[in-house]
C-alpha cells in the first residue's frame, strides 16, 4: 500500500478516489480496485429544494448491490433444487 495523501477533507478525499476510479476502474469494469460503491459529490436531482445528506447516494448504491447479490442466490437456489 502506498500513501497518496494525507490531512486531506472528505470532499477533497472524494475527489482523490473518484480520479483512481476513473484512471484504473473497478473489478466491475475490469478495473483492478476493489470498491463496491463508487463516490460522488455531484447531486442528480434538477430539483434544488430536495435536501439529500452526504452519504446517501453512496449507501444506495452499495443497498442495491446487496439487493442484487441477493436475487442471484435466490434465483441459484431456486435453480438448483430444481
Amino acid at each position: 500500500m502506498t500513501l497518496l495523501a494525507d490531512d486531506l477533507t472528505k470532499l477533497q478525499a472524494l475527489k482523490v478516489e473518484a480520479e483512481l476510479i476513473s484512471a484504473l476502474g473497478t473489478i466491475d469494469t475490469a478495473g483492478i480496485l476493489l470498491n463496491s460503491v463508487v463516490p460522488t459529490d455531484r447531486r442528480k436531482s434538477a430539483r434544488s429544494s430536495i435536501i439529500v445528506p452526504s452519504g446517501v447516494e453512496e449507501k444506495a448504491q452499495l443497498g442495491l448491490t446487496l439487493l442484487k447479490e441477493a436475487v442471484l442466490r435466490s434465483l441459484c437456489a431456486c435453480q438448483s433444487t430444481g
